[in-house]
């Protein structure tokens, strides 16, 4: 008895049947793929939009902060009698600016018309952490050697300029009124950016004092952290060398 012949047309019906199912299937994933992929795009390019508009106001203020790496080369490349001078000279113009600025009214609006982008709301009436700055980078050289004093710095210029950016743009997680993105980018940043400046002090030390440093950078303290981040940092920094 023969056996009855195989229904071809029935059988490549049916694989033609699976094989459209499996383009259509296939069609759908990628239609989702592509979607999700478009939506992804969109949310970062959101995120970015944001995040620029978070840091366009600070980026100026941080820009003149990172010219201030000037300070800390002069410390160690400058005769310091030289350097001491003109940081005195620096330092008294900016506290009789800032004198007139806070008892003269005029003069507070001639001075917020040309630098109100660049200054602070406190900064209007009060010191300006400009003047902090100079001021502590002046007694830097008298409490420490030249290569703490120019570390010590980097630690405010560097450090205290990308833990603002970073943590304006990227801070997701509060820390302290501030953010633990902005915390660690300072932190980092302003230990390489020190030990690369000055490779004569201990990796250890300079590792130690950041995290002073961006402690103090985060801590609710009442001072300018133009001016305590630079002194506490050198002088954990200056005990351990």
């Amino acid at each position: 008895m023969k056996g009855r012949r195989p229904d071809l047309s029935a059988l490549e019906r049916e694989i033609l049947r699976a094989a459209e199912r499996a383009r259509v299937d296939a069609q759908e994933i990628a239609d989702r793929l592509r979607g999700d992929a478009q939506a992804a795009a969109e949310q970062l390019r959101q995120e970015a939009i944001a995040a620029g508009e978070r840091v366009k106001d600070e980026a100026p203020r941080k820009a003149i902060h990172l010219t201030m790496i000037v300070i800390p080369l002069a410390i160690l490349y400058l005769p310091l009698p030289l350097v001491r001078w003109v940081l005195v000279f620096f330092g008294i113009l900016l506290i009789v600016v800032d004198l007139f600025k806070i008892h003269d009214a005029r003069w507070r609006a001639y001075f917020k018309r040309f630098f109100g982008k660049l200054i602070r709301g406190h900064e209007e009436t009060g010191i300006t952490g400009s003047t902090y700055m100079i001021v502590s980078a002046l007694l830097a050289t008298y409490l420490f050697t030249p290569p703490v004093a120019a570390a010590a710095l980097v630690f405010l210029i560097v450090g205290d300029t990308l833990a603002a950016m970073v943590g304006k743009a990227f801070g997701r997680v509060p820390l302290f009124g501030k953010s633990l993105e902005g915390f660690l980018a300072g932190f980092v940043s302003s230990f390489v950016a020190a030990w690369l400046l000055v490779p004569s002090l201990p990796w250890t030390a300079v590792l130690a004092a950041a995290l002073a440093g961006s402690i103090v950078e985060i801590a609710p303290i009442p001072v300018d952290d133009n001016f305590r981040i630079p002194l506490v940092a050198g002088l954990v920094l200056q005990w351990l060398v």
